[in-house]
């Protein structure tokens, strides 16, 4: 039996928000930046009340369609998009994809990170096999006579 052949019926839907972090990074540069300007106790005021009332951005979540077989389908704000996995580099707790339009190599690519916490426990491993099945099917192909 050859190892060679990968279950090409793979997929998974990913639903992409914007993360918090924007969020709360801008509160921490407004801490940090009255701090610095009049003080830790108003800062720290001003931070809170940042928190407590500040709405983060709301955008409509993305659709991100992963298969093994390329094109990848990223959907959002009416926009859709086919799009080719070029690269990926995994860390401890995250996913950044290297996202380019096949069909205009002019576009410039997407860089996209998924954290775990954001999509699930089992999308988050349908997504890693399928990055890896994806890296091992275009290992397959360059090794191909």
């Amino acid at each position: 039996m050859s190892s060679s052949h990968l279950n090409l019926h793979w997929s998974v839907s990913l639903e992409i928000r914007p993360g918090r972090f924007e969020y709360y990074g801008k509160a921490c540069m407004l801490f940090v930046a009255v701090a610095c300007l009049a003080g830790f106790s108003l800062a720290l005021a001003l931070a809170a009340i940042f928190l407590a009332y500040a709405q983060p951005s709301r955008s409509n979540p993305s659709l991100l369609k992963v298969n093994v077989s390329q094109p990848w389908e990223l959907t959002g704000n009416g926009v859709h998009q086919r799009l080719i996995l070029r690269q990926f580099w995994q860390g401890p707790f995250w996913l950044t994809l290297h996202l380019e339009n096949p069909f205009n190599n002019q576009m410039s690519g997407k860089l996209i990170t998924i954290w775990p916490f954001t999509v699930g426990k089992t999308d988050w491993r349908k997504l890693r096999v399928l990055c890896h099945a994806m890296r091992w099917n275009r290992t397959l192909q360059q090794e191909a006579p």
